[in-house]
């Protein structure tokens, strides 16, 4: 018959405590040991071993004293003293494992195992002490149970163990916890397995009284128990004492300790607060490395204060990615090894030395020290990079040196070669390495160079001797022509050596005698082209002087009919259109060369456009063009301009409106003011240009296809000249069928520098007002000498006395008094010049003006005449009213 025995619920509540106290005694006796010296540690392993075990072995057995069988039990002393020892060795070797700083995932493993292992082992033996006539069975089920609690109890027992020695926060109520559940564990493994127990066989009396034997003697179970348990808690109470009284004198020694500690320690932190480093140190606690120590200038200039530090860890006040970093050299220091490293931290650069502490072949603590290297990495940085600068400094001279178009060699005071680029070699074709090359003497490749070696090493060695720098070209053998420069190169006062460079100029040398031979072509072209327009123009100028006179004279004449004022008007015409294309021919030959001279200075603009129109208005008159000047907004209208030019400039826009303008038309004058431009518009009412032909207008010769008009097409050129020499522009707006406006943009100016030109009387009027005049005129043309007798018969009191060779005139002045003489400059027999020379030689004649009378019009022989003495100088062909009011403007008042 199978029979389960029942507890006894007093003892089945005593068991428990008992099992939640030592418990809680043997995690106290863990986080002392986390904390103890490494000298007692041996002994609190031994004394938290011995508390779990008494603590699990009195649950076990008072277990077994409160289950009731109905039957007499007797307890084997050596199987129950030997379920002791064996829980004994498994906390033993529990507590030995997780006392380690660091556990394996093996140790933690065999932690595990053993435990579970003496849990059951005690058990087992625990009921194996107890004799009995039945015989013992197992519920499987209760069983599998009772194996499955054990190994969580029994993992959670050495998982709380090291759980507890690694907690710095609420420790107390943590081993509170943990104590009760290894308590309620241990005491729910035992009582799983006592009720799979299942007794067959043996006697049941109804009553048993509770009394067992232990080795023959009979003892009262409920005593035994309490006895047991009340020993138990004697036991552990002691040793809990025992640790106590040794933590409080640990305590006091502690404390003592600190005390001398702290005092060392306050007289170092304030030497290491004075020092311009860091100081630092750290311990290990579980898998965290805490502060202890954080001292020195250095701290501050990272932006720490030991508050910020001590205590924490590098998470707690870094960054995580800087603070992983550093991490790593904490752990190595940690593991033994002296670790240095280098950070930057909030712009200071700075270097740490980790050193850790031994006891025992053990690091307890490290140490570390720091310094601020920000000048160094700064000098260091400047170094790099001034070390980067120069090489790329010397790689780009070198690049440079090998790219000149010249060729650069260095010698020292030997003679040997220091230094030479690319194009030296490829200039003298020589054929070995630059590398090669330096340390060589010169002397061995020389021969290979110049024309003349004897000669040009002379020249080498004087050059030298002189040491002055010094430029000259020579001739290779090869034909090639060089400039070659030397400059002497010294560091200090003291000579080191002889910079050379050497210029390849043999095409700039073709070129220049090239050059040379052009110029020289050129000028002889210009000086003939020059005389020909000169004696072209006396020549031209010379028959027009007759035509233009007597045709100026017969315009004069009251006595001519209607038809014969018309044909005289033709001639007059005909003259000044070929004496204003010879002028324009001039200039334009003038500007082609350089030669033409502008003057400028502030003019109104309209006053000179009112001049112009006076001038051409008989054109327009003739042709039915209505000139309409538009210059009443015209306020300020002053230009910078040559005023001769401007003039000129004026009357050819306005004769070109006025030419290709229709029948009736009209044309436009006027002005706009942008910024600081003036722009003048003449704008007709004619045939127009085609766009594609408005820029070619301006081009020398260029006629307009669809235009009918005569014209010569030299006008708007010179426009385009004077207005681009006087600072201008010039362009063109037109349409074919309506009209052209032509435009000259020319710089504003503020005011008028020059005051106007006081009203002259006319020097006809005048003339005839005075009394007699006697004028001599040297002239050798026949036709030029009766035009000037003619203009001055008109002249009453006027007597006019003439010679047609310089020799004539000056015997004729020297005979006679006189009031002006007119010379011609081409004489026959002397120069105009020489007979002025004579004339200022003479005290009878070196008072009396002498005017140059010539076809000479240009603007370089106007300015000798009048340099060399000359009074005035009259262009031909002569105008008439302005030879009488020069002539007016000469002679004196009266006779």
């Amino acid at each position: 018959m199978v029979h389960t025995g029942s507890f006894d619920t007093k003892l089945v509540i005593l068991s428990v405590i008992i099992a939640i106290f030592s418990s809680f005694a043997s995690l106290k006796i863990m986080t002392r040991l986390a904390i103890t010296k490494e000298t007692e540690r041996k002994t609190w392993i031994l004394a938290g071993a011995a508390i779990m075990s008494i603590g699990i072995w009195t649950m076990y057995f008072i277990g077994m004293l409160g289950y009731e069988i109905r039957m007499p039990v007797t307890f084997n002393i050596s199987l129950t003293f030997l379920s002791f020892v064996l829980i004994f060795l498994g906390s033993t070797c529990v507590y030995v494992i997780t006392a380690r700083s660091t556990i394996p995932i093996l140790s933690k493993v065999t932690g595990v195992t053993v435990m579970v292992l003496s849990i059951i082992g005690t058990h087992v033996i625990g009921m194996l002490s107890m004799q009995m006539e039945a015989t013992v069975h197992y519920n499987l089920f209760l069983s599998l149970i009772m194996l499955f609690l054990s190994m969580i109890v029994g993992g959670g027992i050495f998982l709380l163990l090291i759980y507890i020695k690694n907690a710095l926060t609420h420790i107390t109520l943590k081993k509170l916890i943990s104590s009760i559940f290894m308590g309620l564990g241990i005491s729910a493994v035992h009582y799983t397995a006592m009720e799979a127990v299942q007794l067959s066989g043996g006697p049941l009396s109804i009553k048993v009284e509770r009394i067992t034997t232990i080795s023959n003697v009979v003892v009262s179970i409920d005593r035994l128990a309490y006895v047991v348990g009340l020993a138990t808690i004697i036991i552990i109470l002691s040793i809990i004492v025992l640790a106590y009284s040794d933590k409080i004198k640990a305590e006091q020694e502690r404390i003592l300790l600190a005390e001398q500690i702290k005092k060392a320690q306050q007289d170092l932190i304030n030497t290491i607060q004075r020092q311009q480093g860091l100081t630092l140190k750290y311990v290990k606690i579980g898998e965290r490395y805490i502060h202890t120590l954080a001292e020195g200038e250095l701290l501050a200039k990272l932006g720490l204060t030991p508050e910020i530090v001590v205590g924490k860890e590098l998470r707690d006040f870094l960054p995580l990615e800087y603070s992983e970093h550093k991490l790593k050299s904490y752990i190595k220091a940690w593991q033994g090894e002296v670790v240095n490293y280098e950070e930057e931290l909030n712009g200071t650069d700075y270097m740490v030395s980790l050193k850790p502490v031994m006891e025992n072949g053990k690091v307890v603590e490290v140490i570390g020290s720091g310094i601020d290297i920000t000048e160094r990495k700064r000098a260091e940085r400047i170094l790099v990079e001034s070390d980067r600068k120069l090489r790329e400094s010397h790689a780009l001279r070198r690049t440079m040196i090998d790219n000149l178009p010249i060729a650069i060699l260095v010698l020292d005071n030997d003679l040997n070669i220091i230094a030479l680029n690319r194009p030296h070699c490829q200039l003298f074709e020589i054929d070995v390495p630059i590398k090669k090359l330096i340390g060589q003497n010169v002397n061995r490749y020389r021969s290979a160079y110049y024309k003349n070696d004897q000669l040009e090493e002379e020249k080498i060695i004087n050059i030298i001797k002189n040491k002055q720098p010094l430029t000259d070209e020579i001739e290779l053998d090869s034909g090639k022509i060089l400039k070659r420069s030397y400059f002497p190169f010294y560091v200090g006062e003291e000579l080191k050596g002889h910079l050379w460079t050497f210029e390849e100029i043999t095409e700039r040398k073709q070129m220049e005698l090239a050059n040379q031979r052009a110029r020289e072509a050129a000028e002889k072209a210009n000086l003939a082209k020059s005389r020909f327009l000169s004696n072209m123009s006396h020549e031209l100028r010379t028959p027009l002087n007759g035509i233009l006179g007597f045709a100026q004279l017969l315009e004069l004449d009251d006595s001519l009919t209607n038809q014969q004022r018309m044909f005289v008007q033709e001639i007059n015409k005909g003259g000044r259109h070929l004496l204003h294309l010879i002028n324009e021919i001039f200039d334009l030959s003038k500007i082609e060369e350089g030669k033409l001279t502008i003057s400028t200075e502030s003019i109104r603009v309209d006053t000179v456009t009112n001049e112009c129109i006076n001038l051409i208005g008989s054109a327009a008159d003739q042709k039915g063009v209505k000139i309409i000047h538009n210059a009443i907004h015209l306020q300020d209208g002053y230009v910078y301009a040559d005023p001769i030019r401007l003039r000129q400039i004026i009357l050819n826009l306005l004769d070109n409106a006025i030419k290709y303008n229709r029948d009736n038309g009209e044309v436009r004058i006027s002005y706009d003011v942008k910024d600081d431009q003036l722009s003048i518009h003449v704008q007709d009412t004619g045939v127009g240009i085609p766009k594609e032909e408005q820029e070619m207008v301006f081009a020398p010769f260029y006629r307009i296809n669809h235009a009918h008009t005569e014209g010569t097409g030299i006008g708007l050129s010179l426009v385009k000249q004077l207005v681009s020499l006087m600072g201008g522009k010039v362009g063109i707006n037109s349409q074919v069928g309506v009209g052209t406006d032509m435009w000259v943009c020319l710089p504003k100016a503020t005011c008028e520098r020059d005051a106007p030109l006081k009203p002259q009387e006319n020097g006809m009027e005048r003339l005839r007002i005075n009394k007699t005049y006697k004028i001599l005129y040297i002239e050798d043309n026949p036709s030029n000498l009766h035009l000037v007798k003619e203009i001055l018969a008109t002249l009453p009191g006027v007597t006019l006395l003439t010679a047609m060779t310089g020799k004539e005139g000056l015997k004729a002045a020297a005979e006679q008094p006189l009031d002006l003489i007119l010379c011609d400059i081409h004489l026959p027999d002397l120069h105009g010049f020489e007979v002025l020379e004579r004339l200022q030689s003479n005290s009878l004649t070196e008072q009396i003006p002498v005017i140059a009378v010539s076809a000479n019009a240009l603007k370089e022989d106007i300015h000798r005449a009048l340099e060399t003495g000359f009074t005035d100088y009259i262009t031909k062909p002569i105008d008439i009213a302005s030879f009488l009011e020069v002539i007016d403007e000469h002679v004196p008042n009266s006779h």
